[in-house]
């Protein structure tokens, strides 16, 4: 029995050497190689924003005219909030110089609506701060001004998360512009259905997974056939091995990805 598990593991390991050596694996295992250093050593700045759907707070009922909400002493026909959360996904950060002056960062609707307040929920770390000023533009469309408060910078993952109350239509557009230097393209929306599920793996668990699965197919193969090498196989053997090495591979690179996720996302959004 000890000769035979030293045969098998003498072919895994001969197969192995063989694979590792040769010229399209040395050659993606290189290319691998420059890719992760380049991701690892590049750095900019990248502003994002993500916006939840709306809630409805109060609204008025057509033919109630007893029912009216009042906010600040006028009357207004409803009362809707959304989340908007603001950060840094960059590994360089965004000093608060970098903001232009002329176009300074703002949080805007898509269509003319009433801004009622604005509260800052939370930030990615108790010294960072921001101020914030609702505005009315030339338009009437309106928007919030935001500014970072002393002398602050937003690192990787530094940013906030505003509230915004208002009233008006909610099948409208939310967006954060402004200049940043450094980052021609301005802010970037994501989306928070996604920020929000960091449970589930990033894409790529999908071309691994395979990957891992045809690498990994062959070798335990080998394995079962020399333990079962004077014994008969049948086409179920087979098919239920690949299930079980298959759903064992799953679940151990979904486990992996998952504390992965939590690296591309600001973990103080998700609290």
């Amino acid at each position: 029995m000890i000769d035979q598990n030293q045969t098998t593991l003498n072919k895994v390991l001969r197969y192995t050497w063989t694979f590792i050596k040769h010229p399209l694996t040395i050659l993606a295992i290189g290319i691998l190689v420059a890719l992760s250093i380049y991701l690892l050593s590049r750095k900019e700045k990248e502003p994002v924003f993500t916006i939840s759907l709306p809630d409805l707070v109060a609204q008025t009922v057509p033919g109630e005219e007893k029912l009216k909400i009042i906010w600040e002493n006028k009357e207004i026909q409803n009362a809707a909030s959304v989340k908007i959360a603001i950060w840094n996904d960059g590994s360089q950060f965004i000093d608060k110089n970098d903001f232009a002056s002329t176009e300074p960062m703002r949080i805007v609707p898509s269509e003319k609506v009433s801004i009622l307040a604005v509260q800052m929920l939370k930030t990615s770390r108790p010294s960072l701060r921001f101020d914030t000023i609702i505005e009315t533009s030339p338009d009437g469309i309106g928007g919030v001004l935001i500014k970072i408060k002393g002398d602050e910078a937003l690192e990787k993952f530094d940013g906030a998360l505003f509230h915004i109350l208002f009233s008006g239509s909610q099948n409208i557009n939310w967006k954060v512009i402004g200049r940043i230097k450094g980052a021609p393209e301005g802010f970037q929306p994501k989306d928070w259905a996604k920020i929000h599920s960091t449970r589930y793996p990033p894409k790529i668990w999908v071309l691994i997974v395979p990957g891992c699965l045809a690498l990994g197919l062959p070798f335990s193969i080998l394995i079962i056939g020399d333990r079962r090498r004077n014994q008969p196989r049948h086409w179920y053997d087979w098919i239920n091995f690949i299930i079980m090495l298959g759903g064992l591979e799953y679940l151990f690179l979904r486990a992996i990805f998952i504390e992965l996720s939590y690296k591309f996302v600001p973990l103080w959004l998700l609290k």
